[in-house]
């Protein structure tokens, strides 16, 4: 550790935030006790710039196709940066996060019973994010059980979403007081736009039990109806689910204001 304070150390020590001092624990004792989260005061500002725009990539306007071209550039510039022609990049705000992401992407793409293998010295998260994901539900008992853990912390209803299942369907399980499990199966989709999808199965259900459905009934209608603007979201030209795609009517002008857009959502919804 350098000891010694130097102008090459000062100015390195400039460039992150609360270097001295955290915000929560007082007085560092060294240069570097932040567990590997000390941050660029550069990064800082390059992320609260973005955090501003009053959009997203998800979406289809001139604001997201700009963002969507920036995230491509850092992608290039990060693969000339490693000589990396080919693979992908893993984005974290954090060594930890990305460490889970992998960790997460290898045991959930094992077979099951298979083993996670560490060594004697490694990343102090890699065991507990082992650990997680291992003990994640690969079977309708497994899920089962994580519904019944989560109805004893107090819910009072636990839709399970499948989509990490390594069958050819994502199978979802709900359970309510009663005990009683009720599975949603629908087969997986291969395509790269879902952006949005959980946003628009939990409005989709709640429109549903707007209408009146209890709610196995709200969702397996929910789940349909995504299970179709999924299929159709490849016809955009966005990361979005395809959800207004799918409620278009051929030939219809819908627009803010004008009558008969309820009516048309609420028979797709029906």
């Amino acid at each position: 550790m350098i000891t010694q304070s130097t102008e090459l150390t000062q100015n390195i020590r400039d460039r992150f935030a609360h270097v001295d001092s955290c915000p929560f624990q007082g007085p560092r004792t060294f240069f570097e006790n932040a567990g590997g989260a000390l941050t660029l005061k550069s990064v800082v500002e390059t992320s609260a710039t973005f955090a501003a725009i009053p959009d997203n990539q998800g979406r289809a306007n001139p604001a997201s196709a700009a963002l969507v071209d920036t995230i491509a550039k850092a992608k290039a510039d990060m693969a000339l940066f490693f000589n990396a022609p080919e693979g992908q990049f893993f984005v974290g705000e954090s060594g930890t996060e990305l460490l889970f992401r992998l960790i997460r992407t290898a045991v959930m793409g094992s077979a099951k019973s298979r083993s996670v293998i560490g060594s004697t010295v490694e990343h102090p998260a890699s065991r507990s994010a082992a650990q997680h994901w291992a003990g994640m539900a690969d079977s309708r008992e497994e899920m089962e059980q994580q519904c019944r853990r989560l109805l004893a912390m107090g819910a009072k209803a636990v839709l399970l979403k499948g989509g990490h299942s390594k069958g050819a369907d994502a199978e979802d399980c709900l359970l309510s007081g009663d005990g009683e499990a009720v599975w949603y199966s629908a087969p997986f989709i291969d395509t790269k736009n879902t952006h949005g999808t959980g946003c628009s199965l939990s409005s989709a259900i709640a429109s549903h039990l707007a209408l009146g459905q209890d709610l196995p009934e709200a969702i397996r209608r929910a789940k349909a109806l995504l299970s179709q603007a999924i299929a159709h979201a490849d016809s955009l030209p966005h990361y979005k689910v395809g959800m207004w795609q799918r409620l278009r009517v051929p030939g219809s002008a819908c627009r803010s204001g004008q009558s008969g857009c309820g009516a048309r959502y609420k028979s797709m919804l029906g």
